[in-house]
């Protein structure tokens, strides 16, 4: 079992994870959490390795048993075994939300601790990072000339920061429509 901490600090969230064997802290800059999510499942390599291998057993011996019509002890044991490594690999599976680009972000189990629990630490997180982005990237000046300032406003459309509306409104304002 893993104890996992997810902190909004002022420039982005720290993890810190920790288990029997190790801990872990990382920071995840805001820059970093795209504004969509993906989703990923993922199950157990050695369970998915040891059911295709033990089905294939399974199946190789079953010539045998036609041969011997007595025999069916081994594909049965084999495919017994073959059956419980597929139920462990499909109920170890794990669903992960994850916000990630260019190869840095953040993946948060679906669901835990709960659906309701993550929708509002997300929700949460969002609001922070609109914040933050607005703040670090937003303040623009009037020596600054219409391409930066459309650069910028559009990164802000890209990263969801500001609607659609919002966009027109400021585009319109530096050109002096």
């Amino acid at each position: 079992s893993s104890d996992l901490k997810l902190t909004l600090e002022p420039d982005g969230i720290a993890i810190d994870e920790s288990n029997i064997s190790r801990s872990s802290k990382t920071h995840i800059y805001f820059e970093s959490i795209p504004p969509k999510p993906s989703e990923l499942t993922i199950g157990s390599m050695k369970f998915l390795v040891g059911a295709i291998i033990m089905s294939i057993v399974a199946l190789v011996c079953l010539p045998l048993a036609f041969g011997n019509k007595a025999d069916w002890s081994a594909p049965m044991v084999w495919g017994i075994v073959a059956a419980a490594l597929w139920f462990g690999f499909f109920f170890s599976r794990k669903s992960l939300i994850r916000f990630v680009q260019n190869g840095v972000g953040l993946n948060l189990y679906k669901g835990r601790p709960s659906e309701k629990a993550l929708e509002e630490f997300i929700k949460k997180m969002f609001g922070c990072r609109n914040a933050y982005l607005l703040k670090k990237y937003g303040g623009f000046c009037e020596t600054d000339n219409f391409d930066d300032k459309m650069g910028r406003l559009k990164y802000f459309r890209a990263q969801e920061v500001m609607s659609e509306e919002e966009f027109e409104i400021r585009r319109k304002e530096f050109k002096g429509i």
